[in-house]
């Protein structure tokens, strides 16, 4: 097959691809499949599932490209995630608020043993790249950061562990009590927004991961022994309000 009837072939077969996108369903993901015109999805970790739904940017979706909703469940205690890579260099830099604009869910189930009582999600970025460009190009950053970063929107929510900041121009949203995700319960963040902008020479790429934590074990032991003083407590008190009680004369 010569050069132009193969690129005819990728074409058409991009076209479709694209016009599953467009269609504003859920498309699942795998590795190597575009997001958006730009992007390219890689390294999907085992157990991680990544739907991708396009819409065309306007204000009611933060001028975004589409929406990724990313579903796991941790059984243990290690980052599950995947990366997002440019497909190519950058011809120009993008506005402060341009470059990759991204909404996303997360939904992920407690497979462990014991309750969430924190959850981060975060951004792991090029840190040559993100060192070069603030070196060279030195971007205002106060609105919007070098780094791949998060915004939250309006209509951002999370449940049942709550935010404990304010989420926007972040590169980790971390989450606390709330109430806590106990063993089979879900934790549920909507409509963060991601962010990637783009300069001039660069391409860019990233890491997005998830991650919960548990009580300390010395937070625990404490909790546990807190428990048992009380319990004891209870029987003392017990024990010396009989030992008071008056006798018959």
């Amino acid at each position: 097959m010569d050069g132009r009837k193969l690129g005819l072939v990728i074409g058409l077969l991009s076209a479709g691809l694209f016009a599953d996108f467009q269609t504003g369903q859920a498309v699942p993901l795998m590795n190597g499949d575009p997001v958006g015109p730009n992007y390219t999805i890689e390294s999907i970790d085992a157990g991680v599932a990544v739907d991708f739904t396009a819409t065309a940017p306007n204000a009611g979706n933060s001028n975004t490209i589409g929406k990724l909703t990313v579903t796991m469940s941790h059984s243990s205690l290690v980052f599950l995630g995947f990366m997002l890579h440019e497909n190519a260099v950058a011809a120009m830099s993008s506005a402060a608020n341009g470059g990759l604009r991204l909404l996303m869910d997360v939904v992920d189930t407690n497979g462990m043993t014991l309750s969430w009582v924190d959850y981060h999600i975060e951004t792991q970025d090029n840190a040559e790249d993100v060192n070069a460009i603030r070196a060279l190009l030195r971007p205002n950053e106060g609105l919007h950061l070098i780094e791949a970063h998060f915004h939250t929107p309006d209509n951002f929510a999370s449940n049942p562990l709550v935010l404990k900041s304010s989420g926007d121009n972040e590169p980790e949203l971390d989450f606390g009590l709330g109430s806590p995700v106990d063993p089979g319960k879900k934790f549920m963040a909507s409509n963060i927004l991601l962010h990637e902008r783009d300069f001039a020479g660069f391409q860019r790429g990233f890491r997005v991961q998830n991650i919960p934590t548990v009580p300390e074990p010395t937070s625990l032991a404490l909790t546990v022994l807190g428990i048992l003083g009380v319990l004891g407590g209870g029987r003392r008190w017990r024990s010396m309000r009989g030992a008071r009680r008056p006798t018959s004369v």
